[in-house]
């Protein structure tokens, strides 16, 4: 079989192709990782535009912490959807301590903080269920726990523990 200039050239091509296909993939990582990266950087958006725009403008304004999300979404200045998970669209938990100015964000993140892409250092996570711990009007000293997924409808999400 003899190849002609144009068949050789349309192979040479088409090798160039998959090649930055894969250089592509290789660089940037597959689709579905990169998405799940994405999403959990919004989530670490919200979490930390629920802090500083709605839990401690709140606290500011009534000298105590919200009981809840909604109630905490009548005070303060914040654009976009940060109430709620990106891609489940369910609420972010949120568990005050009565009587003190701490308080718990929790999250459930697809996969582990990538320090390439780290936006928020205090905010390191693991992949799942994670919760922060928050002090109003402090930014710097939030640790993470893991807590683990417990079945809807068996038992109640524990509160965030008292420091």
């Amino acid at each position: 079989m003899k190849f002609t200039p144009h068949t050789i050239f349309a192979i040479g091509v088409s090798a160039l192709i998959v090649a930055a296909a894969v250089t592509g993939i290789f660089i940037v990582g597959a689709p579905k990782t990169e998405r799940q990266y994405r999403l959990d950087e919004q989530r670490v958006s919200d979490l930390e535009a629920l802090r500083s725009s709605v839990i401690d403008p709140y606290y500011a304004s009534h000298k105590t912490l919200p009981a809840t999300l909604e109630e905490a979404g009548s005070v303060g200045q914040y654009s976009g959807n940060i109430f709620n998970d990106p891609e489940t669209q369910q609420m972010y938990e949120y568990h005050p301590t009565v009587g003190t100015q701490q308080y718990a964000l929790c999250a459930v993140f697809d996969l582990p903080t990538n320090p390439k892409r780290q936006m928020n250092p205090t905010l390191n996570h693991s992949a799942g269920r994670t919760c922060f711990d928050f002090t109003v009007g402090i930014d710097n000293h939030v640790k993470e726990k893991q807590i683990p997924v417990v079945p809807a409808n068996t038992e109640a999400i524990p509160s965030a523990p008292k420091q």
